[in-house]
């Protein structure tokens, strides 16, 4: 609903997919989430999905179990990653559930890679 833990948003979508040897594999979660609150400017700005799109879609509480299976025991890769972190553990708690760091094998921010090779080099 944006970008504010604090003010207490929410995640409106979740997606993920599975990758294994370097290919995606047919393993894919994705879920529309109603967070029960309307979304700022801002944030409808990016994410364009309408409370009224959202009124009938299933809350965090109600996906947090097969999401978390998903999810169990995968390294997982985030971009960007203390934004997703933050707010997935905002989720997680709310839903009276384990954090990412417990859930995932590992946390892998793939920002600091993509800025080192977007960077000129230096002759």
């Amino acid at each position: 609903t944006g970008m504010a833990i604090a003010r207490d948003d929410r995640i409106v979508e979740v997606g993920a997919v599975e990758i294994g040897n370097r290919e995606l594999t047919l393993r894919r979660f994705h879920s529309y989430v109603r967070a029960d609150l309307e979304s700022d400017a801002e944030s409808f700005s990016l994410h364009g999905l309408a409370t009224k799109f959202l009124a009938d879609k299933p809350s965090f509480e109600e996906i947090a179990g097969p999401l978390a299976e998903f999810l169990s025991g995968a390294a997982l890769v985030v971009l960007p990653c203390d934004w997703t972190v933050k707010v997935l553990d905002h989720e997680w708690t709310l839903a009276g559930m384990q954090s990412t760091a417990q859930l995932c094998a590992g946390i892998k921010d793939i920002v600091p890679p993509a800025r080192r090779r977007a960077r000129p080099r230096s002759r």
